[in-house]
């Protein structure tokens, strides 16, 4: 997904899509330890969609007024 399409997401919404995009992720790291990854740049694209979902939550979570 691109950042316009994950900024409409509500923040529920993209907690369920980085729990989805982990469970891929261990699946990826598994089939590069027995060497059938097609295609080993899908690893760092994971993570970085990751890591742009949580940065999204925190700036929808001080948009709010919401602290941790």
């Amino acid at each position: 997904m691109k950042a316009i399409e994950l900024r409409q997401l509500s923040v529920d919404e993209l907690h369920a899509y980085i729990a989805q995009k982990q469970k891929d992720l261990f699946e990826l790291r598994s089939k590069a330890v027995v060497g059938s990854l097609p295609n080993p740049n899908l690893v760092r694209q994971y993570r970085k969609d990751i890591a742009r979902c949580l940065t999204l939550i925190t700036e929808k979570e001080r948009g709010a007024g919401v602290t941790k």
